[in-house]
């Protein structure tokens, strides 16, 4: 039988005037995703809280040293539309 009620999300990414490096963007989305989900956060807010840090990420150049931290990713939440269901 073929499911019929498939979902998918779409979240965006915050804006940025300029993008100084994407090193490492990859593994902030990864990493912030996991640890919300095993924090207990709802999947939404999991993928916002990603994506947010993720952009945030682009802001700085290199690897580690470009990673935000919480309260960045807590400030700039508003600035960013909350993640949506899609049916398929």
């Amino acid at each position: 039988a073929v499911e019929t009620n498939l979902q998918a999300w779409e979240i965006g990414a915050l804006p940025l005037d300029e993008v100084v490096d994407k090193t490492g963007a990859e593994d902030v989305y990864c990493g912030t995703l996991a640890a919300c989900i095993q924090a207990g956060v709802e999947f939404p807010m999991a993928l916002k809280r990603a994506s947010v840090a993720a952009t945030l990420a682009c802001k700085e150049k290199g690897n580690h040293e470009s990673y935000p931290y919480l309260d960045d990713i807590d400030n700039a939440l508003d600035d960013l539309a909350d993640a949506r269901a899609l049916t398929l």
